[in-house]
């Protein structure tokens, strides 16, 4: 597929309301402008490195009991 198909295919005569379209990337710099005007990427998320509290807690969803590791885990 294209680029110019991509996107047609985001908001061209085929394109259907009430969809989702997650994109993600390591460098919006390098992204063509056609794609990140308003109504292509209508909500952008920056997710950072996770804080030490929810590296814990993460551990510990999938490890419940083992406190200690997921503390050596984070650090």
């Amino acid at each position: 597929m294209s680029f110019s198909g991509f996107l047609n295919a985001l908001d061209g005569v085929r394109s259907q309301e009430g969809q989702i379209v997650f994109m993600t990337t390591n460098h919006k710099e390098k992204l063509d402008a056609a794609l990140l005007r308003p109504g292509r990427t209508d909500i952008e998320v920056k997710l950072a490195n996770a804080s030490y509290m929810q590296m814990v807690k993460l551990f510990e969803r999938f490890y419940p009991g083992h406190e200690k590791l997921a503390e050596k885990f984070a650090n």
